[in-house]
């Protein structure tokens, strides 16, 4: 819990949302330590939705899932990927009950998050995020905002 209130940047995600994220922030104390940090909080939206998990989900109903489970620990800032995911790998994932997660990039920062859209994509069949792309925009973030400490 130490280790999460000295952080300068905490990140959430990428990962299956319910057996994932949320799990990792139910045992008790570590919500509270992230709320009690004064690092910034970053949500790694997920590129697809996952069948029995967050079908029809969209990046706004993810993140209201977290807040449900971790009420006051604060979401700052949110990555969305913008790259254009091909349409094999999306009919090929469709046949098995995934969809592109819908960004709805307005309504994530009316809800008062800063959103960073990027291409976070990596190459290939399949649809993940790139390493390299996502260390670069966690990087970039943590460099150009500091910690909350200093915002």
């Amino acid at each position: 819990m130490d280790a999460l209130e000295r952080a300068h940047l905490i990140v959430l995600g990428p990962g299956s949302l319910y057996s994932s994220l949320v799990a990792a922030l139910l045992p008790h104390g570590i919500a509270d330590a992230i709320t009690r940090s004064r690092a910034r909080v970053v949500h790694v939206m997920n590129l697809m939705t996952e069948p029995g998990e967050t079908d029809g989900h969209t990046a706004v109903d993810h993140l209201l899932a977290i807040r449900r489970h971790a009420p006051t620990m604060p979401i700052h800032d949110i990555l969305i990927n913008t790259a254009p995911i091909s349409p094999e790998p999306i009919a090929r994932y469709g046949a098995h009950g995934s969809a592109p997660v819908v960004a709805d990039v307005a309504l994530l920062k009316a809800l008062g998050h800063t959103v960073h859209e990027c291409d976070l994509l990596a190459a290939g069949d399949g649809v993940r995020h790139d390493p390299g792309k996502l260390a670069r925009a966690l990087l970039t973030l943590a460099y150009r905002s500091g910690s909350r400490a200093g915002a």
